[in-house]
């Protein structure tokens, strides 16, 4: 039997504040954090973040999650990603989550991104 590990709650939460602690000095942004099959398990929107940050940071963390690389790569494949921002959480060699961040450039939205996935 095929034993696969799956970003729980607690570790998407841990996720998700270790992001918004990152994003405190950048600006005002959307995170989310999805499991392995790209299904949102934690999300927060920063006051003064912009609407339009919101699905795009889920999308960014959903294309990431499912392919299990940046999604930045997606986007100069040509794929539907939302842009730079969205990052693979992986565990034992396997992508087991991502995280999605908007709002910002795109090297800001990757920066918070990375700092919140080192964090934990």
């Amino acid at each position: 039997m095929l034993i696969k590990h799956s970003l729980s709650f607690e570790e998407a939460g841990a996720i998700l504040a270790a992001g918004l602690r990152a994003a405190e000095s950048v600006r005002p942004l959307s995170i989310a954090v999805v499991d392995e099959s790209g299904v949102l398990i934690a999300f927060g929107r920063m006051d003064g973040a912009k609407g339009y940050t919101v699905e795009l940071a889920i999308q960014k963390a959903r294309g990431s999650a499912i392919v299990g690389v940046a999604s930045s790569l997606l986007s100069k494949a040509g794929a539907s990603s939302g842009g730079a921002g969205g990052l693979p959480v992986i565990h034992d060699g396997q992508c087991i989550g991502a995280i999605g961040v908007s709002g910002a450039g795109e090297d800001e939205d990757v920066a918070v991104a990375q700092e919140a996935i080192s964090e934990t």
